[in-house]
């Protein structure tokens, strides 16, 4: 029975009916951030000039939400993407309610090999002191925990070289804090042109 107890906090959340509206305010708010960073995107010069291959949106991408990642609401939009069943090419940008945004490049399959080259020279990314670099066997997982993410600065050659080697899939990301919601088009923007340029 003790679990169906009501504590005080719970009770204040159950009697708040401006919550749930607010919460439905904010997240259509960070979608129409999203928004203007795929705008922002949309006239980059790298990402115009880049040579992504056939079957690559760079045109429309993909806003949605969420809420249930790790029990907490989220947003992510892929811009530019593709997936299949085995390829994936998404630049993710991610906001996870409570934590921080995220912006990531995530590269498996035929487009992993078409890079993997390139790929073994993450070290000369730009900020690599400011730059993830996965290290989870699920290519799914967002948080920056030790688990699952490394600084490229803190990498070495050959931890990045068995994530190559070992997994289907790679991940570079870096992350910006709530407060900085301002900065997420020119933000997310400069690190998609960062990674770009690693893959030249």
């Amino acid at each position: 029975m003790e679990d169906s107890e009501f504590k005080e906090y719970e009770l204040e959340i159950i009697r708040d009916t401006n919550f749930l509206k607010t919460k439905g305010e904010i997240i259509a708010k960070i979608m129409r951030v999203f928004g203007q960073l795929r705008d922002t995107i949309k006239t980059s010069k790298i990402h115009q000039g880049f040579p992504y291959a056939p079957g690559i949106d760079t045109l429309k991408g993909k806003i949605s939400k969420g809420e249930n990642y790790k029990s907490l609401p989220y947003v992510v939009m892929d811009f530019p993407k593709h997936f299949d069943k085995r390829n994936i090419f998404t630049f993710r940008s991610m906001f996870w309610w409570g934590h921080e945004f995220s912006f990531t490049l995530h590269l498996a399959g035929s487009y992993l090999d078409l890079y993997s080259e390139q790929l073994q020279h993450i070290d000369r990314v730009n900020s690599p002191e400011d730059t993830y670099f996965g290290i989870s066997n699920d290519a799914w997982q967002y948080d920056y925990g030790p688990e699952n993410y490394q600084t490229v600065a803190g990498s070495t050659a050959s931890r990045i070289e068995e994530q190559l080697e070992r997994h289907a899939f790679i991940k570079i990301s870096r992350r910006l804090s709530l407060d900085g919601w301002r900065d997420v088009p020119a933000f997310g923007c400069q690190t998609l042109e960062d990674f770009l340029g690693l893959l030249q």
